[in-house]
């Protein structure tokens, strides 16, 4: 589940979900919501697959690297990646790959991921979130 949340400058959404996959996975998808709106809604067919290992000292850096690369390869190969599927993911490493669909124009640009604001919890109940900038 994620949710946007108003910011004067930025796009900030707020990602959430009941495990850290399910984070990870929801903040990619609200992610490409910015950038172009429902076109992974219903995506049964992908065009491109890549695949992915990251590490970063917390599941914070790790989320903000994770969006910050799924981001610099939808410029690089032209693909929105509506889906992710992951070998590992721990509080530290990330490994798997991302599975796009090219696209022709995008409807918002994002020029960076930002660790502004962001920071992953667990509340006592589970559940996942973690506030995100988008730097347009």
């Amino acid at each position: 589940m994620t949710a946007l949340l108003d910011h004067t400058s930025d796009v900030a959404i707020l990602a959430e979900g009941y495990s850290q996959k399910n984070l990870f996975s929801n903040a990619l998808w609200q992610m490409n919501n910015v950038l172009l709106p429902g076109y992974c809604e219903g995506t049964r067919h992908y065009d491109c697959k890549m695949r992915l290992r990251l590490h970063g000292s917390d599941p914070t850096v790790l989320l903000v690297d994770f969006l910050s690369e799924a981001l610099a390869l939808t410029y690089i190969q032209r693909a929105i990646f509506c889906y992710v599927h992951f070998e590992v993911l721990n509080r530290t490493l990330l490994a798997g790959h991302l599975y796009g669909r090219w696209y022709k124009e995008l409807d918002n640009e994002i020029k960076a991921v930002t660790y502004h604001e962001a920071n992953v919890s667990q509340d006592a109940i589970g559940k996942w979130t973690s506030p995100i900038l988008f730097d347009l």
